[in-house]
């Protein structure tokens, strides 16, 4: 190694940034935080580039807003609706309280 590198080197740790590999790491879990969140949720029957973005962005937080996104599923579309909800905003659909699923 040459006097200049050591010395570049040397900067670059006084100088507290990132490395390329650092960089590159942090990227690769950003993007796996969101591919987590779009998967979550699919899993859940919600807007999967919406938690894509949003893993995107915010990271592991993405993934905990996709996991703690609360709300009950449509029998007959599937899809999430409120909690005190008792038609479905997708199908239209009437659900009573705690209705089990319709028979197939």
């Amino acid at each position: 190694m040459g006097e200049g590198e050591e010395e570049a080197a040397g900067q670059k740790e006084e100088e507290g940034g990132l490395t390329v590999d650092e960089l590159f790491f942090l990227l690769v879990i950003w993007l796996l935080c969101a591919c987590a969140a779009a998967t979550i949720a699919i899993n859940r029957g919600d807007n999967a580039a919406e938690f894509f973005f949003a893993g995107l962005f915010l990271g592991p937080f993405g993934i905990l807003a996709a996991a703690s996104k609360t709300g009950k599923q449509c029998p007959y579309c599937y899809s999430r609706i409120h909690l005190k909800a008792d038609t479905c905003p997708r199908c239209q659909g009437e659900i009573a309280p705690d209705e089990p699923p319709p028979p197939e």
